[in-house]
């Protein structure tokens, strides 16, 4: 390219940004921030696979449209026309969950504000959370066999709905309340535990189960409802596995599983202490 393309190019490009002011470039920050929200969002769901099934269409289209292929232009465009309804019926769960944590999102600084964290009375939660699963983990010396556990730490998004479906406690955390709901003859051994504001709030709760089809089919019904209520809250549910002991927690649509107990207590600092958890670790 001789000075004088290289010259127009410049002066065409000139002209491209002449006529771009303030509230256009914010415009395009902030359609870059909500596609880089939904890109995260949909990155470690089941949903991006049909997201991409949707570009690929997206493209077919345009393609088309582009060499003049009208047969397939036509069909692709009738597609379309009831994608909007087809896209709200396919990917209801995930829309809901954004939702709702877009409406929540905004108000946590402003709850920050007017609560203070018990931080002591959420060290105590864990570890009787923690002693709890060591107990449960090993197997009973009278019968041989692991007690399956399942319990649900309330965060920010309310769990109301879900403490309606169980029976009504308000006792204090400790090892020993945890065994007497979850032992085998218990009546509400079968059901989650939801905790909130550091109090076993209810038993006996019926969970949400996942729609995730590519979780491992030697998970029970306890893993299913764990990742299944993390899919549509941001509690912290910790699970422990009637089969093998096996202890796993579920956060934020993901199920991580084998946990030591020191293990355990790292993650449940990490999500229920935030930015006081190194202040604590420092001090111990």
């Amino acid at each position: 390219m001789d000075l004088q393309g290289i010259t127009q190019l410049l002066e065409f490009a000139k002209s491209c940004f002449a006529d771009i002011g303030f509230f256009d470039i914010l415009d395009i920050l902030l359609l870059s921030v909500i596609f880089f929200g939904v890109y995260r969002f949909l990155r470690d769901r089941r949903a991006a696979n049909l997201a991409s099934g949707i570009l690929v269409l997206v493209f077919a289209w345009f393609v088309a449209t582009l060499l003049e292929m009208n047969a397939i232009a036509t069909i692709l465009s009738s597609v379309f026309s009831v994608g909007v309804i087809a896209v709200i019926v396919i990917f209801q769960s995930e829309i809901r969950t954004a939702l709702e944590k877009v409406g929540d999102r905004p108000f946590r600084s402003l709850r920050s504000l007017g609560e203070s964290k018990d931080i002591e009375g959420t060290i105590a939660l864990i570890d009787s959370i923690c002693e709890a699963c060591s107990i449960f983990s090993k197997r009973d010396k009278d019968t041989g066999e692991y007690l399956g556990a399942l319990i649900v730490i309330e965060r920010t998004t309310k769990l109301g709905d879900f403490l309606d479906r169980g029976v009504e406690l308000d006792a204090k955390p400790s090892a020993s309340a945890f065994h007497g709901i979850f032992y085998k003859g218990a009546p509400m051994h079968d059901g989650a535990v939801v905790v909130r504001n550091r109090r076993i709030a209810a038993a006996g709760c019926m969970l949400p189960l996942t729609n995730d089809t590519d979780i491992s089919q030697e998970l029970g019904s306890r893993h299913r409802a764990a990742l299944g209520m993390s899919e549509v809250s941001d509690a912290v549910i910790v699970v422990v596995s009637e089969e093998n002991g096996c202890i796993s927690v579920a956060c934020d649509g993901t199920l991580t599983r084998e946990y030591s107990l020191i293990g355990l207590k790292n993650i449940l600092r990490e999500k229920l202490l935030g930015k006081y958890k190194n202040m604590i670790d420092k001090e111990n």
